[in-house]
């Protein structure tokens, strides 16, 4: 079996060079902004919840007004076939 030699001399150097590469390790934790980043997070989630239903209440309504003015539409078609099949046919036909 081979003896294993150690030379002190070569070792040193590479030993300082660790110590000082470990002691550059920064082991200070960072203050973390979670909770701040937290609550913008809940701030734009709520912001958009907002804007959502302020959205949803103006469908709504283009909705709503949009039906009404189906209907209207709709009336308008009865009315003027009903006047056309009156004056051609002298009675109402489409109700």
């Amino acid at each position: 079996m081979q003896e294993i030699k150690v030379v002190k001399s070569e070792i040193e150097p590479i030993l300082r060079d660790l110590i000082a590469v470990t002691n550059r390790l920064d082991l200070n934790q960072p203050k973390t902004e979670f909770l701040k980043s937290t609550l913008s997070v809940i701030n734009k989630i709520e912001d958009i919840e907002q804007n959502y239903y302020e959205l949803l209440k103006k469908y709504k309504s283009l909705l709503l007004t949009t039906e009404n003015e189906a209907w209207s539409a709709i009336e308008r078609f009865i009315e003027a076939e009903n006047k056309i099949a009156d004056s051609t046919f002298g009675k109402e036909t489409v109700r």
